[in-house]
């Protein structure tokens, strides 16, 4: 009985990429019923892909900081590859690992580069004033 060759982390990658899309155009069509699919990363732990039923994909890490175990958007597909991906959540769990949660004063420091670039924080999204 003939073994199959093991994946390499680069045929993983790819293999990931083309699984994506191919979600993605499921949800598209409306073969996937559900208005948000979720995948958990066996690479690396607390990385998720989450795909809509828009076609939109995008990475997502849960890490634990203290009692919290927050979510954090890492960005999204295609833009951001698996790789990319996991690299970050590798970055983001090793922080929350020491202590270090990597969402303190992220919004305080948003607020501060848009009233420098003129523009005015409402719910949600930047508005130009």
């Amino acid at each position: 009985m003939a073994t199959r060759p093991r994946k390499t982390s680069q045929d993983q990658d790819v293999f990931n990429g083309d699984m994506f899309e191919r979600l993605a155009d499921d949800l598209k069509s409306g073969h996937i019923p559900s208005k948000k699919y979720t995948l958990s990363d066996t690479v690396v732990t607390g990385l998720r892909v989450i795909i809509r039923n828009t076609g939109g994909i995008s990475y997502h890490v849960q890490y634990t900081v203290g009692d919290d175990r927050p979510y954090l958007k890492l960005g999204d597909y295609p833009d951001m590859s698996v790789s990319e991906a996991r690299n970050l959540a590798r970055t983001v769990t090793g922080l929350a690992g020491m202590g270090i949660d990597v969402q303190d004063g992220l919004h305080e420091r948003l607020v501060r580069e848009l009233k420098a670039e003129g523009l005015k924080w409402r719910v949600g999204r930047p508005r130009r004033p």
